[in-house]
């Protein structure tokens, strides 16, 4: 699977590295996915962290 998301995991059984991706059901969006490290980066620098009911969310203008 090449996407941009695959990380390296040592694989205990096989005494190896091997490439994985997240266990989510991925449609392919790459560039609006939060598992994209590029997208994961661009949202934490664009988006501003607000406290909601107790818990910290992650907050973005609209179109962002």
């Amino acid at each position: 699977m090449k996407v941009p998301c695959a990380y390296l995991s040592y694989n205990e059984v096989n005494k190896r590295d091997e490439l994985r991706a997240p266990s989510v059901d991925c449609t392919m969006g790459c560039d609006s996915c939060g598992w994209n490290p590029r997208e994961a980066e661009r949202r934490m620098k664009t988006g501003v962290w607000v406290l909601d009911n107790g818990r910290m969310k992650l907050c973005f203008r609209n179109g962002e």
